[in-house]
């Protein structure tokens, strides 16, 4: 096995992975059992070997995109390094088509370490022992998940494979034996599935790139509980989410197929890896009896803020959350089960009626009735038959949907003759929008105002839509949507987002002021992570002093002395992509150059000192004097200055500094000394 690993792994070791079993099942609905599977959805899977493929992918040009994988630059593998971890682009990928068929590119520049607290080494990853080099890009196509049917009565289903290996959280913050924790400010343990970033990337990144938007629709919001193993207090509160990772209960559920016993070998609870997870850096195991096993997330808390995994043997481990090279393997729950695409046999028909010619009271009706397969939905056949004329007035709604673009129309109406006893015009949904779309962080939930308004201007009622909002307790920095959903009298949806950014920096400051140098301090910004800083000379055109810092001060170098400079700040998020309002603008300048003083005595009983003009100077403090201890001071504004009345034949001192347009007073000259003439 590989360095320190063999060490830590009984220590920390977390979870495991399913074998693959039997071929796919292919059922109805109506017959799932579980452990049957069914195929769902897609993601990069097999790795791309025929060399013919590879040079055509290989010629396709497209931009590289960034994982943002968080890892330490230094320290090593000590609990020094916990807290330190940051995002940074030493892995990236690439997604395009060719010949019908997806493909994700991968490519590393440097070994992803098997946690995010370890330095980033060829020792600190498990890439290499699964035959993936730094430097080279690997192609992976994209196939159909395979998916394990935990409870068909409820749609619950467990992916078969391990397709991909990241981190419970990426940051972690601990003191040595002490209490870990998910961010810098300790406000949260490193265990809560709540703010997890595995949550935000299975909702997020594996939902958006595994799923289509008509699959999207087939996955319902299922309502986790996060209870903690054993009683420990370090569980997280209830969350809704699309997927999700098992609990450690769901793991012990005979119901579901497994054993109820988590410290003996049960292989329903182990698992393979995909080569694609292995090239993300999965721990896959050369142990007997379990060659080729790999661990995998559960979501449930252990009692020390690490996370509740299964052993490759089927067995529970414990294991720290920024531990990355444990697989995962996602559930879901499914409005439908049914994917089956054999030949259908037609046995289960429905008749239903379509295209009706309503009778009038002079002529007869007419209406097709069509058999269709109940299966396979296709139609078997098609009759016209006939309806006949009748004097009785058979009144009915009828309502044409309203949309955002179209007025609707709700008439009562003569379902035989089609005379109309009454119509209402429903105005088109014209106004649809957010009563503000940006708002300042405040550690609270916000839920902007959602304006819906017909055409006239009225209020459209809330019975006719629904709100769908992307995030439960939208209250971090970030980008949120809520779609507006129409019903009953209106048909169609509008996605509107909005953005929670940092507050505006306050209290900019030049702290400390030199000639070629600024130190800027300003108020640090509650919910942000990272500045920029930004300077100009003419206050018009911005350039980046410094385009991240992580604290509420910088110090501006290389300037030129004696000029005038503006400068602003503004706050980022954690992920440096959602910023707030740049700080009011602060103008000051460096201090001047200290001036080159001459002093000569050509006349009786004057002095005239001399020197030449100081850039950015607006005027020049001279102090003389008698005795070079007790000084006199004389501001002036050109580049020399004659002192009269003085004795002759006795010395005089003079030296002198320059003031900019601020006030600020640049070093003094060397002091000068000549002898008066009498």
């Amino acid at each position: 096995m590989k360095k320190l690993f063999s060490i830590i792994l009984a220590a920390l070791i977390l979870l495991s992975a399913v074998s693959t079993g039997a071929g796919t099942l292919v059922v109805f609905a109506d017959d799932l059992k579980t452990g049957n599977q069914i195929m769902f959805g897609s993601y990069p899977q097999s790795r791309v070997t025929d060399a013919a493929t590879l040079s055509k992918l290989n010629s396709i040009q497209s931009a590289w995109k960034s994982f943002e994988y968080y890892r330490v630059s230094a320290l090593g593998v000590l609990e020094s390094a916990y807290g330190l971890m940051t995002s940074s682009d030493f892995m990236k990928y690439r997604d395009i088509s060719l010949d019908g068929v997806k493909y994700r590119a991968l490519l590393f520049d440097e070994y992803r370490p098997y946690r995010t607290s370890y330095v980033s080494s060829e020792d600190s990853s498990f890439q290499d022992d699964n035959g993936y080099t730094a430097g080279t890009t690997y192609w992976f196509r994209f196939e159909p998940i395979s998916w394990r049917v935990l409870d068909p009565s409820k749609g619950l289903v467990l992916a078969e494979t391990i397709i991909d290996a990241q981190e419970y959280n990426h940051f972690l913050s601990a003191e040595f034996e002490k209490e870990h924790w998910g961010n810098a400010d300790h406000t949260y343990y490193a265990s809560n599935y709540d703010e997890s970033s595995i949550r935000e990337w299975l909702n997020g990144d594996l939902y958006n790139t595994a799923f289509t938007d008509s699959q999207k629709n087939n996955i319902k919001t299922t309502h986790l509980e996060n209870k903690s193993k054993e009683g420990s207090k370090y569980g997280s509160p209830d969350t809704d989410d699309k997927i999700f990772l098992l609990s450690y209960y769901d793991m012990i559920n005979p119901a579901y197929g497994f054993s109820s016993d988590d410290s003996s070998f049960d292989s329903e609870k182990s698992a393979k890896g995909s080569d694609y997870a292995k090239a993300q850096g999965l721990y896959v195991s050369d142990r007997s009896g379990f060659v080729g096993n790999s661990y995998w997330w559960l979501r449930t808390a252990f009692e020390d803020q690490t996370t509740i995994p299964m052993g490759y043997d089927g067995r529970s481990n414990a294991a720290f959350t920024d531990a990355n090279f444990v697989g995962i393997r996602p559930a879901c729950v499914l409005e439908k089960l049914d994917f089956d695409e054999t030949p259908c046999a037609h046995t289960n028909t429905r008749t239903v009626d379509e295209n009706e010619v309503p009778a009038n009271c002079k002529n007869n009706g007419s209406y097709d009735e069509v058999v269709y397969c109940v299966d396979c939905d296709k139609e078997l056949s098609r009759t016209t038959k006939t309806t006949l004329k009748t004097n009785n007035h058979k009144y009915k709604v009828r309502t044409k949907q309203a949309t955002m673009t179209e007025n609707g129309k709700k008439v009562r109406i003569c379902a035989v003759c089609g005379v109309v006893e009454s119509s209402k015009t429903i105005y088109k949904a014209s106004n649809v929008c957010l009563k503000k779309t940006k708002y300042v962080y405040s550690g609270k939930v916000i839920r902007p105002k959602v304006v819906v308004e017909d055409s006239k201007g009225n209020s459209i009622s809330t019975k006719n839509y629904t709100l769908k909002w992307s995030n439960s307790d939208p209250k971090k920095i970030g980008k949120y949507s809520v779609t507006v959903i129409f019903k009953a009298d209106y048909s169609g949806r509008k996605k509107l987002t909005f953005s929670i950014i940092p507050g505006q920096v306050k209290g900019l400051k030049a702290a400390k002021v030199n000639e070629n140098s600024i130190m800027l301090k300003w108020t640090k910004v509650t919910g942000a992570k990272y500045y920029t800083v930004q300077y100009s000379k003419d206050g018009k055109k911005w350039s980046d002093a410094a385009k991240v810092v992580s604290s509420a001060n910088y110090t501006v170098k290389n300037l030129k002395a004696g000029t005038k400079y503006y400068f602003r700040v503004k706050a980022f998020d954690g992920n440096k992509k959602i910023s707030g309002k740049y700080s009011a603008v602060l103008k000051t300048g460096t201090l001047c150059a200290a001036p080159v003083v001459a002093l000569k005595s050509a006349k009786s009983k004057t002095a005239t000192a001399s020197w030449k003009k100081v850039t950015g100077a607006k005027s020049y403090i001279v102090s003389y004097s008698r005795d070079n201890k007790d000084w006199k001071n004389k501001t002036v504004t050109g580049t020399a200055l004659t002192l009269s009345r003085l004795t002759g034949g006795k010395k005089i001192y003079v030296k002198v500094v320059a003031v900019n347009a601020f006030g600020k007073k640049s070093a003094y000259s060397a002091v000068k000394a000549v002898t008066v003439k009498k």
